[in-house]
């Protein structure tokens, strides 16, 4: 599964350059994130008749809700506190993803094994640096029935993962073109290839270690690039049609 883009690149379904961030095997990015300009970080959530929860940890849970009259389902992330219920930011996000504390990794895992599709693109809402604080977290799942059949392929990014196999770990790299950072797992020891194929299943089947090491890695990635582009936009998705891993 896996890859985080993050440089300056044309996208066909947005005007303008902006910065990417794409997490698994991205040759474009599809445009299909939405962006939050909802309030700040202290605006309650509010949830429709739809929503349900795909999983909860302590004082979060994943919240979902379907995109009606498209087969796409829409997750916000939720922390109780004294005051109700707030939904992350991209500040919440990134820190909690970098954090000791697994809560969040666990969260993100578990919700997306409780999505209803084999495979899926995951697409995330844009973020820059100035707007990291305020605007709200949030992603889509989108069903990808031709990910369903296709066989695991490490072979493109051999050299960058040749060194690694055996271990539950991730690697960030930049992409041919040099516009995009990919955030890719190694082949762990004792675990199915196919596991690697797409990211659905990379988040049900690989070790535990290894999906907490690539939220991290995610994590890691987001921090660097927002810091070092403070000004463009970053799209954080998934892809995976283009190289099977």
């Amino acid at each position: 599964p896996a890859a985080a883009a993050v440089a300056a690149f044309p996208c066909k379904m947005h005007k303008g350059r902006h910065l990417a961030c794409m997490f698994h095997f991205l040759t474009t990015v599809l445009g299909l994130a939405m962006a939050n300009e909802q309030g700040a970080k202290q605006a309650a959530y509010s949830s429709s008749k739809d929503s349900g929860v795909l999983a909860r940890i302590d004082d979060l849970h994943a919240s979902a809700q379907e995109v009606h009259g498209r087969n796409v389902v829409r997750v916000a992330i939720i922390r109780n506190s004294q005051t109700g219920q707030v939904q992350l930011t991209w500040h919440d996000f990134i820190s909690m993803l970098n954090s000791e504390e697994a809560k969040l990794r666990l969260l993100l895992t578990q919700a997306l094994k409780e999505l209803p599709f084999q495979a899926f693109f995951w697409e995330c809402s844009p973020v820059s640096n100035s707007t990291r604080t305020r605007r709200l977290f949030e992603f889509v799942a989108i069903p990808a029935r031709h990910l369903e059949s296709i066989s695991a392929d490490p072979e493109p990014f051999d050299e960058h993962l040749r060194g690694l196999r055996g271990r539950p770990v991730a690697v960030s790299f930049l992409n041919l073109g040099g516009d995009s950072l990919l955030v890719v797992p190694a082949h762990a020891a004792n675990t199915d290839i196919e596991v690697y194929a797409h990211v659905g299943n990379f988040f049900r089947d690989a070790p535990e270690a290894q999906c907490d090491v690539q939220w991290r890695e995610l994590g890691k990635a987001l921090n660097e690039r927002l810091a070092q582009h403070p000004h463009k936009t970053v799209w954080t998705s998934t892809e995976g049609s283009g190289v099977y891993w």
